[in-house]
């Protein structure tokens, strides 16, 4: 068995990412893909993050959302919203609330 793998990270003001791949045999690729976004206005800040998981023999799994996060001296309130998708496979998203 061979195997090869390598990443990266991006550790950004309004982004995070980090992603992996690995190839085993030269032929089977496992993927993994995750990045926040953040937008910060005021007292309020949105998160956008999403992961994407990849491997041999079947559909992608997804999971994104967003999170509201609001901070201040008269109000703190946290909101999300998680989907998980399987492609191909699920044809209504799951949602968590």
């Amino acid at each position: 068995m061979n195997c090869q793998s390598g990443g990266s990270l991006v550790d950004g003001q309004k982004e995070k990412k980090l992603s992996g791949l690995a190839t085993v045999d030269e032929t089977q690729e496992y993927r993994f893909d995750s990045s926040v976004g953040i937008n910060t206005k005021g007292s309020q800040t949105k998160y956008k993050p999403k992961v994407v998981i990849s491997y041999p023999n079947a559909a992608p799994l997804s999971l994104d959302g967003s999170v509201d996060v609001v901070n201040s001296n008269q109000k703190q309130t946290l909101d999300s919203v998680v989907v998980l998708r399987e492609y191909k496979m699920i044809r209504s998203p799951l949602m968590v609330l």
